[in-house]
């Protein structure tokens, strides 16, 4: 047999010393099989003698790509390093693609780490890390580690970033396969083959049931390689007998886990703790996957429990320093127990401390759900499978009429154990070998995992380019946008897309199918309204065919969004008012739009605020009340009833909402739940109080504010696009604002802070760090490491510390910052106008603007009219109107009972109770909007009247708000400072 190659033959192929010697520390000083194969039969090192000109029934023969499918910890990781490094060493760049953050993270920290001593300049980009963007752009890197889907904005957006890359290295492509995000994906890499004819691509793939279509598309060749370095056991567990066989030596064999009388038949709970127990006795760590959140939640706190195991002090140490949560708590109860729990309720904080407490061998039983599935290297012995998964299908796929995701179970598929159970034994962490366990409580399922996992064949790859995922399109117009963008420029091109046959060709991945069968007169007037939208551009000439993607078209398919959503903020970009823009109307704008709506986030618990409500006569349950009701009291306070988006989707306009919301759907009041969630996250409210109110925990939270920091940002791209950097620069940076503000839950002030990127500098430190007024890095560099130990934990305060120093955020003291209202001033605006816009008047002939100082001197008099007639008349003897500035106002007779009640007790806030009970004495059912309703009729009176005359106009928000002033929460009053006579 011969020996396996050894790393310092790799000076054969012109890799230099010093990075074999990294590689022989950090792995071994021999190369895997599937690496020395990579070398000597796929020319991995020599790829450059192969020409692109190949006719294509050669390439896999002659083709410079690579696709190599083997198992985890196999070695491919290094496989690709080895082919990056020679690139960087000819002075080409590299792009390394990712699936998900958590893993762009990682491998950015491991590039780092490794590489960063010779000089190695290492980005990492993602939808919410955007810091090493400009870098990326302008080519300031040797590898940038990228998430896919940004990788698709930025070749759309920036193409000359690929100057200079001579390879893209496509970790986990098999991901490529995720019915949401794959024909996307597919999308890039289609643009990549037609734009970049020299580029290479070495994709890494685990398990995949697609493995030859994959390669076909890719015109790659295929390196297959079943070898395991550290050798899996997969088995069932049967009356405290494990049989398993072996993957690498196709043996197989039993071990005895415990007395079959220990456990009962059909009971999950005994076979999961009599086989702990017994991996445990070992000093063995295992993994459990259970198909939800809730499952994993309930799972962990039972096996804590039981077991009592010794506690996980490295984690403990690190929770401390962590936000006051409720899933912190649950984590912190668990550890002391040795038990954790790892899935998308927890913060990052919360996870980084599992994983490091896994990583120190302290933690024996985690219990997880999906999201540790893919990539996170984690040395675990065992990892226990139940055989299921929970899966979504969105309404917007469906077409249900409740647009609600549906969810349902199903088997977990031969691919997903594979993918799953490699967690177990891994590479360089000291283990003989790992298990993947089921657990058959009962002959069914006994016979079921040996049918689905174990009988012969199944795990074979067909051998066939028939065998493809398929995608049922509902989108015709964003499909065919996306097609275009990509390179599918043509008519012909698209329908030969759809054509049911195109499976025989190898230039597709994804199968497409139509919800409903188009024609290609339908095809023509998708392209026709396209065009008519701004977002392609027609063919040109008659011999022409092509379409070309606009500039509009390039940046809403670089985004992602669909063309409903296009449509949606198209709409308010053009409808909304320059200078009169709120958080709250964005957020709403958001979260209707057909990309927000996904977002949902889960029935609110009976222990969550919004339940516990006092309203007791409603038509609603207790939580949509409180959620209507709410908005409802934020738009009529904030004196936006009379925006259209809130007259659309909260009917402000209306005088019977409890009728016309009792038809609405659902996802109607989940919505407004998101809306109100993602104020309060962005006005600094603390987590554990949003948990508590909104029945949501800290990681699905962050999660949320993820996707509207999105959107957010892509509204603010599609309004730059439109003319607000010269037009609406004030509005435009608001926008912007908002979406850093959404991904870590922010106010304004915090931004500077959050942009230092600090992991643990979570949104809770960086609250009390503006309590005591640091509010920006300059501020922290002028004390010492000791004195922020007092602020903040020690290990913090520390990286902070390094981070000032290295300088890192000198940039961020060049960023713009908003212009902000004085305290002095503020208090006389309601509408959410920036000071540029407010304070402009033009002072007679010579066209000088007055000072803010000067403006206020010149609002002392406002109440007054000119000619001393007061600015309010109420006569009781004409209920059918009142005199504002002279000028009639017809009115209800709710309004006027309403307006004689505020003048009664003017100077005299009055509560909405009192005013209810005032006006409506023996309706029980009354409601907060009939009073907002009347009090938005006179209102938009009043306004009209004040715009009318002259001498007024400049000041509309002040006489609105001291005529009827709103105190937020409490109530109404009719300022003591205006004129007002009362006729009896």
């Amino acid at each position: 047999m011969l020996e396996n190659m050894k790393m310092e033959q790799l000076e054969y192929f012109g890799i230099p010393p010093y990075l074999i010697n990294i590689w022989k520390e950090q792995y071994s000083d021999y190369l895997l099989p599937v690496q020395e194969k990579a070398i000597r039969e796929f020319s991995l090192l020599q790829h450059n003698s192969y020409s692109s000109s190949h006719h294509p029934a050669q390439m896999q023969k002659n083709s410079k790509n690579l696709l190599v499918h083997s198992p985890s910890s196999s070695g491919k990781t290094l496989l690709a390093e080895i082919a990056a490094l020679q690139e960087i060493t000819l002075q080409k760049k590299v792009i390394y693609l990712v699936p998900l953050r958590v893993l762009a993270e990682e491998k950015y920290r491991h590039f780092h780490r490794l590489y960063h001593s010779i000089g190695l300049q290492v980005k990492f980009s993602s939808s919410d890390h955007r810091r090493h963007d400009e870098d990326i752009i302008r080519g300031n890197f040797h590898i940038a580690v990228i998430v896919y889907e940004k990788f698709s904005y930025l070749l759309l957006q920036y193409p000359k970033f690929m100057n200079n890359v001579s390879l893209i290295i496509a970790d986990e492509i098999q991901f490529i396969s995720d019915l949401e995000r794959g024909p996307k994906l597919e999308g890039s890499f289609n643009y990549l083959k037609n734009n970049y004819p020299d580029l290479r691509i070495i994709a890494l793939s685990a398990f995949s049931e697609y493995l030859l279509p994959l390669s076909h598309w890719l015109e790659a060749k295929l390196l297959t390689s079943s070898y395991r370095p550290v050798e899996l056991r997969k088995g069932i567990v049967r009356n405290g007998i494990y049989r398993y066989r072996e993957h690498n030596s196709k043996t197989t064999g039993e071990e005895y886990f415990f007395p079959p009388e220990e456990v009962r038949e059909c009971d999950l709970a005994g076979y999961l703790k009599a086989t702990l127990k017994f991996l445990i006795k070992r000093q063995e760590t295992s993994l459990i996957f259970f198909s939800t959140k809730k499952e994993v939640r309930l799972w962990s706190s039972w096996l804590a429990e039981e077991l009592s195991l010794e506690p996980a002090h490295t984690a403990l140490e690190q929770l401390l320093s962590s936000e006051d949560s409720t899933s912190k708590e649950e984590l912190t109860s668990l550890l002391q127990n040795g038990v954790g729990y790892h899935c998308a309720d927890l913060t990052f904080p919360e996870r980084q401390a599992l994983e490091n407490s896994v990583r120190a061998g302290e933690l024996k039983v985690i219990c997880a759900t999906g999201t540790l599935a893919m990539g996170v290297n984690l040395p675990v012995n065992n990892v226990i499978l139940t055989g299921q998964k929970v899966i979504s299908r969105s309404a917007s796929v469906s077409n249900s009429p409740d647009n609600l995701p549906h969810y349902r179970r199903r088997a977990l598929t031969y691919a997903e154990v594979e993918n799953m159970g490699g967690r177990a034994g891994r590479l360089n962490f000291a283990h003989s070998f790992g298990r993947i366990i089921f657990l058959a409580t009962s002959l069914l399922e006994l016979t079921t995992y040996q049918q689905l996992y174990f009988a012969k064949g199944v795990g074979d790859i067909p051998e066939t380019l028939l065998h493809r995922p398929v995608v049922i399109q509902q989108d015709l117009l964003s499909f065919l946008l996306y097609n275009i963008a990509f390179g599918c420029t043509s008519l012909e091109d698209i329908l030969e897309i759809l054509q049911t046959d195109s499976n025989k060709k190898s230039s597709v991945f994804w199968l497409h199918k139509f919800s409903q069968k188009y024609t290609e007169t339908d095809i023509k007037a998708g392209l026709n309204r396209l065009e008519k939208k701004g977002l392609v551009i027609p063919p040109l000439l008659p011999a022409d065919k092509n379409y070309e993607i606009s500039e509009m078209g390039q940046l809403v398919t670089a985004k992602g969004i669909t063309f409903a959503t296009y449509i949606h903020f198209l709409k308010w970009i053009r409808e909304s008012e320059k200078g009169n823009i709120s958080e709250l109307e964005i957020l709403l704008l958001i979260a209707t739009s057909h990309d927000g709506v996904p977002f949902f986030t889960d029935y609110p618990g009976s222990g969550s605020r919004i339940v516990k409500t006092k309203k007791k006569n409603s038509a609603f349950p207790k939580w949509k009340e409180y959620l209507r009701l709410r908005i409802l009291n934020l738009i009529f306070e904030q004196q936006e009833e009379g925006k259209p988006i809130f007259q659309h989707y909260i009917k402000t306009g209306s005088l019977e909402p409890v009728r016309w919301q009792a038809k609405k759907e659902l996802s109607y009041y989940l919505t407004l739940k998101n809306v109100l969630l993602m104020q309060d996250w962005i006005r600094g409210k603390e987590l554990r109080e949003l948990e508590e109110e909104y029945g949501i925990l800290g990681g699905s939270i962050q999660k949320i504010g993820e996707g509207f920091s999105w959107l957010a940002d892509t509204l603010a791209a599609l309004a730059a696009q439109l003319g607000w950097k010269e037009e609406r620069a004030l509005d435009l940076e608001k926008i912007q604002q908002l979406s850093a503000r959404l991904i870590t839950g922010i106010t304004t002030d915090g931004l500077a802070l959050a942009r230092l990127q600090i992991p643990r500098l979570t949104r809770g430190y960086i609250a009390r760090l503006l309590l005591e007024g640091y509010n920006h890095p300059d501020c922290l560099k002028e004390l010492s490491e000791q004195q922020l130990e007092q602020l903040l934990p020690a290990r913090l305060a520390t990286e902070i510390k390094d981070k000032l120093d290295s300088g890192s955020s000198s940039s961020e003291s060049e960023q713009k910052t908003v212009l902000k209202v004085s305290d002095q001033v503020s208090k006389y605006l309601t509408a959410p106008l920036l000071p540029d816009e407010q304070f402009k008047q033009t002072n007679g002939s010579k066209g000088q603007s007055l000072s803010v100082e000067n403006w206020l001197v010149s609002t002392k008099n406002i109440a007054k009219q000119p000619s001393n007639l007061p600015v309010l008349v109420i006569d009781c003897g004409r209920p059918d109107r009142i005199l504002f500035l002279q000028e009639e106002i017809a009115v209800s007779k709710i309004g006027f009972r309403l307006m004689f009640l505020l003048a009664q007790n003017q100077g005299k806030m009055l509560s909405y109770e009192q005013i209810i009970d005032h006006l409506w004495p023996d309706d029980m059912d009354a409601t907060y909007h009939r009073l907002w309703y009347h009090l938005a009729k006179l209102r938009n009176a009043t306004t009209q009247i004040i715009r009318k005359k002259e001498e007024f106009l400049f000041k509309v928000s002040y006489l609105q708000e001291k005529l009827l002033r709103v105190i937020p929460g409490r109530g109404l009053l009719l300022d003591e400072k205006i004129s007002l006579e009362i006729k009896e």
